[in-house]
């Protein structure tokens, strides 16, 4: 929602809530992997990586790569 007081522009999801649970799974199973020693070297980096990449989007509802793709998970809001 834009005005004159307040010209950011709100973010539009592009994640539905079953997209972000997978995600967050995914992350906690990434996580739980690396912390438990299963994981080591160049392996546990990238796990790293992605898993944070993964737990950001889920919680956040935005991922970056689906907006370039043009993909939604999620129904659009109906404007007002």
């Amino acid at each position: 929602m834009t005005d004159e007081k307040n010209p950011v522009k709100e973010k539009e999801n592009n994640l539905g809530i079953i997209d972000r649970a997978i995600r967050a799974i995914i992350a906690l199973t990434m996580v739980y992997l690396f912390w438990t020693g299963h994981l080591k070297g160049y392996d546990g980096l990238s796990i790293r990586i992605l898993g944070v990449y993964l737990i950001i989007t889920a919680f956040s509802g935005i991922s970056p790569i689906y907006k370039l793709m043009g993909i939604r998970t999620c129904k659009k809001k109906e404007k007002e």
